[in-house]
């Protein structure tokens, strides 16, 4: 899976921190009051133990001249019984539908097919960028600290119900450019992306136009790699009439991506 690095570590810097080690978790509180954003990708209370879980930081950053945004995403949300369990793209996609509607565009029965791209991963992760955003912009107007809680349940949940499935023409268009695969519900991401990959290299190579790519030199890997653009092309705007918006609810509403909650902490 070398390719989630270039993908996903872009212009970050990692480091590590034992925090069953004091100085380790001193250290980490260290960072956090110097951050405006503190990211959690792990389960509710799992940090709780080491003394940096939300309510720790909220509190830890109460009495410092700016608040702090705490963006947390997991699997299965933070509230109810499946709250506290583990979880991936791959099992929300399951459980929430977006495999059976996958396999169901693939094959016109109930095999459910794990999708070839990550989308709740990925867009779960958007939603929650955009949060952290919102937050922000809230706190330079307001003050205070926030909280943004998303999950790839929420993202597959919305993609399900408030997007829906492509019409049958439109799928049996795609499926028939690449010569209809035939994914099967045993299949892993192992298989699958690569095999997606392959297939639109060879029957959409214009999806993979140099004009849609940069080359950048990461020194950190002693490699060049070609990575999307930050916007699309002038041309590619022109032929495709114009750049359009698109509002994403951010409120918590129903439908909304994002539980975006300001704190008093």
């Amino acid at each position: 899976m070398g390719f989630l690095h270039p993908d996903m570590g872009w212009g970050k810097w990692n480091c590590s921190l034992d925090l069953r080690d004091a100085a380790g978790a001193n250290r980490a509180k260290e960072l956090i009051l110097e951050a405006d954003v503190v990211v959690y990708g792990y389960r509710p209370q799992v940090l709780d133990k080491y003394g940096l879980g939300t309510e720790d930081v909220l509190k830890l950053c109460a009495q410092r001249s700016r608040g702090v945004i705490v963006p947390r995403l997991n699997c299965y949300g933070w509230t109810g019984p499946w709250a506290g369990r583990s979880g991936w793209q791959q099992i929300s996609d399951a459980c929430c539908g977006v495999s059976l509607e996958y396999g169901r565009a693939l094959h016109h029965t109930d095999e459910p097919v794990t999708p070839v791209f990550p989308n709740s991963d990925h867009c779960g992760g958007v939603a929650g960028e955009l949060g952290v955003i919102s937050a922000l912009m809230m706190r330079a107007r307001k003050g205070g600290s926030y909280t943004v809680d998303c999950s790839l349940n929420a993202y597959s949940q919305w993609l399900v119900g408030q997007i829906g499935t492509y019409p049958p023409d439109v799928w049996e268009k795609v499926l028939a450019t690449h010569g209809k695969p035939k994914f099967r519900h045993y299949h892993p991401m192992q298989y699958l992306f690569p095999t997606g990959v392959k297939l639109l290299r060879q029957n959409t190579s214009h999806s993979l136009d140099d004009d849609f790519f940069d080359v950048r030199d990461a020194k950190a890997m002693d490699c060049k790699i070609r990575s999307s653009e930050a916007g699309l092309p002038n041309r590619r705007k022109n032929e495709w009439g114009g750049q359009g918006e698109v509002a994403i609810g951010l409120d918590g509403g129903e439908g909304s991506l994002t539980q975006f909650v300001p704190r008093d902490g």
